[in-house]
């Protein structure tokens, strides 16, 4: 479902995703990455090098304004055009939300990002801080799982969650963190750092 873009149109000072879960009001969203984003245009708007465009990009939570320059455009067939994009004046915040929208598809509520814990004198309490959801638990898996354990897991519960089979948007917004989940735990490299940081 989600991967890295296998061959980067233009170099881009960020990683770039692709994704069929994100959406964009200007066009099909090709790749996406916190510096910028790649769009398919199926219809007789015209774009310019140098053009200055705002639009919307998201999922079913909902989504992220963005103003960006069009720094190149490609005509694919009569009709089709495909553009590339370079955000503007974009926090530091709204980065992070977009590279988590391009990595998982979808956008991280502000309520549950950490908030900031006044000071206090007291020591602090020994145990880990919580670093979001337990990708084991989201497949229903104890730590210790193998790596068909995982897919067998993924494959059981995408298929209960997937869209096409269950029509609620919390079944959606399921299969998308179960698809997050197993994206992490089947990719060795990426399962050792998230063990490690657990």
């Amino acid at each position: 479902m989600f991967s890295k873009a296998k061959t980067p149109h233009r170099p881009r000072g960020a990683k770039r995703y692709t994704s069929d879960v994100v959406r964009c009001n200007l066009g099909k969203v090709l790749d996406l990455s916190r510096s910028g984003i790649r769009l398919r245009i199926e219809d007789k708007t015209k774009y310019k090098e140098g053009q200055r465009v705002s639009g919307k990009i998201g999922c079913m939570q909902g989504a992220i304004k963005i103003t960006g320059v069009v720094r190149w455009v490609k005509r694919v067939k009569r009709g089709v055009t495909e553009i590339g994009m370079v955000f503007l004046n974009v926090d530091p915040k709204t980065a992070e939300a977009i590279e988590i929208l391009a990595q998982y598809g979808f956008i991280e509520r502000p309520s549950a990002r950490k908030t900031e814990q006044p000071k206090s004198d007291k020591p602090p309490v020994k145990g880990k801080p919580n670093r979001g959801p337990d990708l084991y638990a989201l497949l229903g898996l104890k730590p210790g799982a193998s790596s068909q354990q995982i897919k067998h897991a993924y494959r059981v519960l995408a298929k209960r969650y997937h869209p096409d089979t269950a029509p609620d948007e919390q079944d959606a917004a399921k299969f998308i963190a179960i698809s997050a989940a197993y994206e992490v735990l089947s990719d060795p490299e990426q399962r050792k750092d998230y063990d490690r940081e657990r």
